[in-house]
């Protein structure tokens, strides 16, 4: 009886459990929405013609996007397979295919409008290099910017604005030109992108209250969906863990106020490259914005947020050291690649990369690196980089291994020595370095790789 029991019961749970969402699901469930809010998130915007569905050997069903899918090998810069919407919730997903969508369409060669605004990604790690000042009077616009939200009229919201631009306007003051380029750069280019795809889930919201869609999103209005998605505000300046993330929240929130502000906006943005902090400054009348200065300050208790911002700076650098830590002391293989002059950065995640001291970074997804002897290293893992010494370490689990050759001639590391000669490789586990000619130096538990030397 009892095996009878648990068989109905499990037969029970496999009815009631829902089916696992697939890709194929959420891009037609994409598709129904950007038909159904056509011109309504950004004129102009054909979120479908930048998606296509594809099969990949080792994902399975996939979505790729590119800003030009007609031709036959198109540059596709992002793909979201079953593992990452199965993990996420309808609301997301929807999120997600239209922020990478709008990026498709921020670089797309052919539709209206001069070349879209972005930030110079070679400067996230000087500029992550943050000081409490800065972060508590960002801590203090951002709270300023969600107050302005906020607000039910428009008056209200203009106030609010004048507060928040008030605040950054001190805070740009005191940076260098080209980091207050950068942050415009960021809010034009992923803020924005952001803006798109909470707008198509708040108007899907509404689709669905009214019946009109069917989704599998949580039923309420577009108003109340923004409110919760964006109440992140009131925290995103005290996040210093990665800089970039709190530009996308405080460019979508400026993109919200302007629909209220100023109707216009977005050709502003899309033809003549206006970044949305001066449209807001723009619509809210700079000459008041000045006048809010010192009050802007005096309301958000600028003392409390600078005490709060020197002790999350102490915690930041205590964990940017031992996620450090962590990585070079796995305890296996230790590969170390070395650039004479320093090499340089062919591609890294901007979202995944840890400013820890004195140029040191923690790259903790992907990092590609070229140099001298044409250099090409490949991390698909945790690596650090020190970028005064030109040096970039990965660790390898003590389960795992790497195949070293110097002039394809097989190196055994279990035997010290030093190999110098043409064509160096060495491969592992999310691990590729190549060059032309260098210097290899087995150690105890340790591989150098030198590029260039002979």
């Amino acid at each position: 009886m009892i095996v009878l029991a648990l068989a109905a019961l499990a037969l029970l749970h496999s009815q009631s459990a829902p089916a696992p969402v697939t890709v194929r699901e959420v891009h037609r469930q994409f598709l129904a929405l950007a038909e159904a809010t056509k011109d309504r998130i950004w004129p102009g915007f054909d979120a479908p013609r930048y998606v296509r569905e594809a099969a990949d050997v080792h994902s399975g069903d996939i979505l790729r996007f590119s800003s030009d899918l007609s031709v036959a090998e198109p540059q596709v810069f992002m793909t979201v397979g079953a593992d990452y919407v199965g993990k996420h919730s309808g609301e997301e997903n929807l999120a997600l295919l239209f922020h990478e969508a709008f990026h498709a369409f921020e670089g797309d060669a052919r539709r209206r409008g001069s070349k879209w605004g972005a930030e110079d990604a070679s400067l996230l790690f000087e500029y992550s290099d943050s000081t409490p000042r800065n972060d508590a009077l960002f801590s203090i616009e951002c709270r300023h910017l969600l107050a302005a939200l906020e607000e039910g009229e428009a008056e209200g919201k203009r106030a609010g604005a004048r507060r928040f631009l008030a605040v950054r306007r001190l805070r740009q003051g005191e940076l260098e030109p080209r980091f207050v380029e950068f942050e415009k750069g960021l809010e034009s280019n992923e803020g924005l992108a952001e803006y798109a795809g909470f707008r198509a889930v708040a108007l899907a919201a509404d689709l669905v209250l009214e019946g009109r869609l069917s989704l599998p999103i949580v039923r309420r209005s577009g108003e109340a969906f923004l409110a919760e998605t964006l109440r992140p505000l009131g925290e995103v300046g005290e996040t210093g863990k990665n800089p970039r993330r709190r530009f996308y929240f405080t460019g979508a929130a400026q993109g919200f106020l302007l629909d209220r502000l100023m109707p216009d906006w977005k050709g502003k943005v899309q033809d003549g490259g206006a970044a949305v902090q001066d449209l807001l400054a723009e619509a809210v009348g700079p000459e008041e914005v000045e006048k809010a200065s010192a009050a802007a300050l005096e309301e958000a208790g600028y003392e409390k947020a600078l005490a709060s911002a020197t002790e999350a700076t102490g915690r930041r650098k205590e964990a940017a050291r031992s996620l450090r830590d962590s990585v070079l002391g796995r305890g296996g293989l230790k590969i170390v690649v070395e650039a004479p002059g320093g090499g340089f950065l062919r591609s890294f995640d901007p979202m995944n990369v840890v400013l820890v001291e004195g140029g040191v970074r923690v790259h903790t997804r992907m990092l590609q690196v070229g140099g001298p002897s044409n250099l090409k290293a490949s991390f698909e893992r945790a690596s650090v980089q020190e970028s005064k010494e030109g040096r970039y370490t990965t660790v390898l689990d003590p389960t795992e291994t790497a195949a070293v050759t110097v002039g394809a001639r097989s190196l055994d590391l279990s035997k010290p020595g030093e190999h110098r000669g043409g064509r160096v490789t060495v491969e592992g586990p999310g691990l590729r370095v190549e060059a032309d000619a260098g210097l290899v130096r087995v150690e105890k538990g340790r591989v150098v790789v030198r590029a260039g030397t002979l």
